[in-house]
Parts: C-alpha cells; structure tokens; sequence
C-alpha cells in the first residue's frame, strides 16, 4: 500500500475568504469537484467553518479560510446545478453551509453514502481513510484531524491533510459507482444522491423525520 508521507504534499492554493473571480471562472466549467470543510465542531447551528477545499481533477487543490461573511463565489458552485459536488459525508458538510451561507445545494454526491449501501452494518468500512486504502491502495494519515483550524498560520501537515481529504475522493467515486453498478445498486444510490438537498432543508428548518408516523 502507498502511504501518503511517502510522496510531497499535494499542490495547493491557498485564498482568504473567497475563490478570486479567475479561478470562478474555472471552477465554474468544470463537471465536478470534490469538496470538503473543516469546521470548530460538529453542530452545524452553533460551530462555524473554517476551512474550504476544493480539488477538480488535474489541477492544484484549493484551500479557502473562511471568514465572518458567506463567500458568494463558493456559494455559487454549491447552488451550481451543473456541476456535480463530491463529498464524503455529504449531510454533515451540506448542513453547514446551508445554513451558514443561506445556499440551496444542488447536484450532491456522497462517498460515505455509497459506501453505506455497499456496506450496511460496517462503520469502520465507511470511513474516508479505510475506503481510500481498499479501493486506492492509499493511506492517509489523519493526525491533523483535530488540529486548530481557526489558526493565524497553517503548518504543511495540516495543509497536506485538507487537501488530503479531498485530492482522492474523484477515484474513490468512480470506483464506487462501479461496485454499486455490479450489486445493482446504482440506481438506489442516485435516488439516495437527489435527495441529500431535500434532507438538508428539513434538518436546518427543524422539521425533523418527516417519514416518522
């Protein structure tokens, strides 16, 4: 298996706040982008973002540090019905920016979600980690995980884990939609995907199991 530490961290652009409008520009014909944050905790209402990352195949990853005002270049993409957004653990990262940012998300696809179907029942084989090494060959290491992200300065471990987190999740997709296409599962998954924004707009309004007698 490959380890991570064995190769440079990935290439990375680093902006305050927002994408500039060039790199918008870009992002904005892309097909899809992998996508993560970091926050101050787990409750989307009350801990805020802290970081962004954004990686499209073939070029740098993008690393956004978040301030107090939602960024309306980002926001864009998330609304962008045309390009498709890959995360693993879509709720969590969705619920957040919903709300922070007042976006209404669309075109959302889910690592965690497929791994899910592929694997009911199987926490440990649902993490980010674990799928990347099964299906890649590839460790990540994970240290930086819990580091202060809200920091004045990044060292190069943290900066090598954010984009980390979003530099495989491309290959990991496609691997996986392979494998729900062999169970027949694909279209389940599909169906699961469409309904991500629709999920995140009962949580953040309260609403909450709708389905529940």
């Amino acid at each position: 298996m490959t380890s991570a530490l064995e190769h440079p961290p990935p290439r990375h652009l680093l902006f305050e706040g927002d994408i500039p409008l060039s790199l918008y520009g870009e992002l904005s014909r892309a097909p899809r982008i992998a996508w993560d944050i970091e926050t101050s905790g787990l409750d989307w209402s009350t801990d805020r973002i802290a970081l962004c990352q954004l990686h499209v195949e073939n070029s740098p990853v993008t690393i956004v540090r978040i301030s107090s005002q939602a960024p309306a270049r980002l926001r864009s993409l998330l609304e962008n019905a045309t390009i498709r957004k890959v995360f693993h653990h879509a709720m969590f990262d969705v619920r957040f920016m919903a709300h922070h940012w007042n976006a209404r998300p669309q075109n959302i696809v889910c690592t965690k979600i497929a791994s899910k179907l592929l694997f009911p029942g199987q926490p440990d084989e649902q993490k980010l980690q674990s799928l990347v090494a099964r299906f890649l060959g590839i460790s990540l290491d994970k240290s930086e995980q819990r580091s202060n992200w809200f920091a004045g300065t990044y060292s190069s471990a943290q900066l090598a884990y954010a984009a980390g987190d979003v530099l495989h999740l491309p290959d990991l997709l496609d691997k996986l939609m392979t494998q729900l296409e062999e169970r027949s599962l694909r279209s389940l998954a599909d169906r699961c995907f469409e309904h991500i924004p629709t999920r995140v707009d009962l949580e953040i309004n309260r609403f909450g199991d709708v389905y529940e007698y």
